[in-house]
């Protein structure tokens, strides 16, 4: 496993098939813009097979964040990998509700643990 520590309040954790993105505290846009372009071009460039984004540690998710994320999650199928959401507190889960937010609930795997996430992504890679 190597890990990266970015300056934009993530860490990215790299397995063999998978990344691990952690993000915690609150992102900016260009935060967001940023990790999507990391994400994107390491998950391409070094063939991964899976992206979980653990939410766990952010505070606040607004449409405008949660919306990039979807946008992302759906990039990334496009190219191949697969994407488990992880962490995402029930308050949270009710703001969003709360701002009526629009989304495919076939588009976004969502998990408990960082355990059910790789569970999943093992089991997609097959």
């Amino acid at each position: 496993m190597k890990n990266l520590q970015s300056e934009n309040s993530i860490s990215i954790t790299e397995t063999s098939d998978f990344l691990i993105v952690t993000l915690s505290g609150e992102l900016n846009n260009m935060d967001i813009y940023t990790i999507s372009d990391m994400i994107m071009t390491k998950s391409y460039k070094k063939n991964k097979h899976g992206v979980i984004f653990n939410f766990s540690m952010v505070t606040v998710i607004d449409s405008y964040m949660f919306n990039e994320f979807y946008k992302m999650t759906l990039s990334l199928k496009l190219i191949g990998t697969n994407t488990v959401w992880i962490g995402l507190r029930p308050g949270l889960v009710s703001a969003l509700m709360d701002l009526n937010i629009s989304y495919d609930e076939n588009k976004i795997m969502s998990a408990i643990s960082l355990e059910e996430g790789f569970e999943i992504l093992y089991r997609l890679k097959r």
